[in-house]
């Protein structure tokens, strides 16, 4: 089972909602998107579709207009999938074709491929990624094609330094004896709800936001489970060629007449290229110039710093001391010396900011959290799109 999907069961939420009050903007950024990966509308119709883990629907309503031929949607939260439900009857799109399916993957009875494979959000989450991705790479037709998303310790830094501060903050709420559930809630939003209005493409409710970033325990293991584009490609790359992404930054200047005839070689030269591009997923509103080395190290230091941070509990965090705070951001200063160095500015700026948090050996309340200027405004690029083709 999906870390995220057993928090998410377990509380009774499915939170992943958004707004969608201006439908045109909602549907433009998704079309934007496949046709970023190589996959227009077109490509659509009368075919078969599946998609794994829809969540709520919102992006399922978009790809339900483009005429497949059928499109099994496959949804094992009861809560996200009683709304998926009822986003389709409040819009009331054509059915014709749909089906629903509460249940998992590894229970989903239909017996046959598709096109057009979708799977977003999930993989991450899991224990079992391998298993899962091999079993979810059959349901894909020769030929087809198949979408997935990646996500690795370098894309959710800025995430993770929020999730640092929301036990800092989780912390004081213990001491205050105010750390039940809507003031703790109360408390990360009034921090972190600027951060997220910075954000012109935000839809998703700030609350959504914390309970699956800072609270959802899952999101505490990427880890030691990230699913990088390397390591999709390195899974399933001797069955499928890389397609498109998103960010749309890998690239491959092999001559047409002289591409590689396995997949497994052609894939080589995009992991390559994901290595020497790994910095730009840092900050999304920066892109700058690195190599293998640099970027190796920056890999390592995220990392280090994403593991010190899994493993505070989240409950429970404990008193941060000077003491303890120097020692857990070591990393971070040391990281700060590699964005300087490859004079990513947006970056130096943002991680300055956060460790100047702590001068005066002070911890930060909500309200200086939120007013971070060049903090509040560093996200790194989250998820990657990833679309793979079927030998």
């Amino acid at each position: 089972m999906s870390n995220f999907l057993k928090f998410y069961e377990e509380h009774g939420i499915s939170p992943v909602s958004q707004d969608i009050e201006d439908l045109g903007l909602h549907f433009h950024r998704r079309i934007g998107l496949y046709r970023t990966l190589g996959i227009t509308p077109l490509l659509f119709k009368n075919r078969d579709v599946l998609e794994v883990a829809p969540g709520s629907g919102y992006n399922s309503i978009v790809t339900a207009t483009f005429g497949a031929h059928s499109y099994d949607l496959v949804e094992p939260n009861p809560v996200g999938f009683g709304e998926m439900i009822k986003l389709f009857d409040k819009y009331k799109f054509e059915k014709l074709g749909i089906e629903f399916f509460n249940c998992r993957l590894e229970d989903f009875s239909e017996k046959r491929d598709y096109d057009i494979v979708l799977c977003e959000g999930l993989i991450p989450g899991l224990d079992n990624q391998d298993e899962f991705i091999i079993r979810l790479a059959k349901t894909v037709r020769s030929g087809g094609i198949l979408v997935v998303t990646c996500a690795d310790v370098v894309s959710l830094f800025f995430e993770t330094l929020r999730r640092y501060l929301s036990r800092i903050l989780i912390s004081r709420a213990i001491k205050n004896e105010c750390a039940n559930g809507n003031s703790v809630m109360s408390i990360l939003t009034k921090a972190f709800q600027p951060h997220l209005a910075s954000l012109s493409g935000m839809s998703r409710p700030a609350e959504d936001w914390v309970y699956d970033v800072l609270l959802n325990p899952a999101a505490s293991s990427i880890a030691d489970k990230e699913f990088s584009i390397e390591k999709c490609l390195n899974i399933v790359g001797h069955n499928f060629w890389f397609y498109g992404s998103s960010p749309n930054f890998l690239s491959n200047m092999c001559w047409y007449k002289k591409i590689e005839r396995e997949p497994k070689e052609y894939n080589r030269v995009m992991i390559n290229s994901f290595k020497e591009q790994r910095h730009n997923l840092l900050h999304y509103n920066e892109v700058g110039n690195s190599d293998l080395l640099a970027n190796e190290k920056l890999f390592r230091l995220c990392l280090y710093f994403t593991r010190c941070v899994d493993a505070i509990n989240i409950e429970n965090p404990g008193d941060f001391s000077p003491v303890r705070i120097k020692e857990d951001t070591a990393s971070v200063r040391e990281l700060l010396c590699v964005v300087q160095d490859i004079k990513l500015l947006r970056s130096t700026a943002a991680i300055s900011e956060f460790l100047n948090l702590f001068l005066n050996n002070s911890l930060p309340s909500a309200k200086e959290i939120a007013h971070a200027n060049n903090f509040s405004t560093a996200f790194g690029r989250g998820q990657q799109y990833l679309s793979l083709v079927k030998t």
